[in-house]
């Protein structure tokens, strides 16, 4: 018991199914950015057999580590299934992590 890993501030209740059956994977260039410089992201949407959905559109949202809504914006995949996008962090940004959530057109977390 005493090598145990705390997993409390971790997400590990596995993988949760949504309504629209996508899977939305997110990747940075790097881990770390530091106030003033801007992260690009890219969107990549798999279904249950790994397939594009081809051309869709879909929301990302950045929350800030203190759980509020830093920025959203709208972007369109392409046939691929894949969307690029940048988050600028001013030189007053908030430091911790971020989390970026992607959202179908209907409002369905991915």
């Amino acid at each position: 018991n005493n090598t145990a890993v705390n997993t409390s501030r971790f997400e590990v209740g596995g993988k949760r199914s949504n309504a629209t059956g996508l899977d939305a994977f997110v990747w940075a260039e790097r881990d770390i950015y530091r106030p003033g410089e801007t992260a690009h992201l890219a969107v990549l949407l798999r279904n249950g057999e790994w397939k594009s959905p081809g051309a869709m559109p879909i929301e990302i949202k950045v929350l800030m580590p203190n759980g509020k809504e830093w920025q959203t914006g709208r972007k369109t995949l392409n046939e691929e299934g894949a969307a690029e996008t940048a988050i600028n962090f001013s030189k007053a940004a908030l430091t911790g992590t971020y989390l970026v959530e992607v959202y179908s057109a209907t409002g369905v977390l991915l």
